[in-house]
């Protein structure tokens, strides 16, 4: 299993756009969640990262490095739409707040490239990524 995720880091952070992304979406998804703790939106936040995570790692070993990957981070449709629907019951401009809509910006954005690229994989793009 470590062997399995040491090769899966190397390939996720081989590129330097990608890894900033990563980095940054890791941020949001994983760091700063433990500082909100004690709130469930941080432990919806990080349970689906979890679930993520353990997708991405049963893919990985399934298919390899493909499009296909794109589909570890549909669990976040979900942390997407409850989020939403939170968001009225936060006080605006706090820093909890701001979290909380960056997440689901972030997690949008990242959504529709993996969207497409699910779409691609499906269409036959199957190959291994760089």
């Amino acid at each position: 299993m470590i062997k399995l995720m040491k090769e899966f880091m190397k390939k996720t952070f081989a590129n330097r756009i990608q890894t900033i992304w990563m980095q940054i979406l890791m941020l949001f998804n994983i760091v700063i969640p433990i500082f909100f703790f004690q709130s469930l939106e941080a432990k919806v936040a990080l349970l689906c990262m979890l679930i993520a995570l353990s997708l991405g790692l049963f893919l990985f070993k399934l298919k390899g490095y493909t499009r296909l990957l794109g589909l570890m981070h549909f669990p976040w449709i979900g942390l997407i739409i409850f989020l939403i629907y939170r968001i009225p019951r936060m006080q605006p401009g706090l820093t909890f707040g701001i979290w909380v809509i960056a997440l689901i910006v972030l997690n949008s954005v990242s959504l529709i490239y993996d969207i497409t690229d699910v779409v691609k994989y499906m269409a036959g793009q199957r190959e291994e990524l760089r």
